[in-house]
């Protein structure tokens, strides 16, 4: 990627190929039953919102129309649909779409929320969820500034997977997908890799980038990022 990116500096690789990815790529929860769970608090009358640091029009630095209709679908393709309840103050504000909040770890820094907590009618009790060290220390802070009761908790089943990341199982992977839109386990990758011993990781990279443009019906506005 390092090479590759180095050769035409210009090309935000790294935003194409998430996007690319992210629009193609059907998702999975990593626990089976977050769904189920997310359900039964919400027949329980819990509110649930989603939170992101994600801007509602653009993706990472490439600046994208529908960003937050993307995100939103992603969730409800799994069986996940936010609580779209909340105090009018906070529907109304242009970070809020759909049960979602839109690079809300920086807007609750923002005097504004913090007044829109200290007059809305809000839950007794707040619990945030993320895997993310630096996020969750983040909302901890605003929160406890504002006094507002809450439990803030890091996932790190995600950090556990990260480390046996193989960026060779990886790169076979995204080829094999951009080919035939078959998503390859790590164990029949591997399979690959023994069958193309000569084959490097930047190998199938460099293949996969030759060969790789964004379908323009999908993403007109990241034109000037295509090649």
């Amino acid at each position: 990627m390092i090479e590759v990116t180095q050769e035409k500096p210009n090309e935000n690789w790294h935003d194409m190929l998430s996007l690319y990815l992210a629009r193609s790529n059907p998702i999975q929860t990593v626990e089976l039953q977050t769904s189920e769970w997310i359900q039964a608090l919400q027949e329980k009358g819990y509110v649930t919102w989603g939170l992101t640091a994600r801007e509602r029009d653009k993706w990472y630095d490439a600046p994208v129309e529908g960003i937050d209709h993307l995100t939103v679908s992603q969730p409800r393709s799994v069986g996940i649909t936010f609580s779209t309840s909340a105090h009018p103050p906070w529907t109304a504000d242009p970070a809020y779409y759909e049960g979602v909040f839109f690079a809300v770890v920086e807007s609750l820094k923002k005097p504004n929320y913090a007044i829109y907590f200290k007059t809305s009618s809000i839950p007794p009790h707040i619990v945030f969820v993320d895997d993310k060290l630096a996020q969750v220390e983040s909302v901890d802070a605003v929160l406890t500034e504002l006094a507002i009761p809450h439990t803030c908790y890091e996932y790190t089943t995600q950090e556990t997977k990260n480390r046996r990341f193989d960026p060779l199982i990886a790169n076979i992977q995204l080829y094999t997908f951009y080919h035939s839109h078959r998503i390859l386990s790590d164990e029949e990758a591997a399979q690959v890799a023994q069958q193309k011993p000569s084959w490097r990781t930047e190998d199938y990279l460099n293949a996969f980038l030759s060969e790789f443009k964004m379908p323009t019906e999908e993403a007109p506005s990241l034109k000037a990022y295509m090649f």
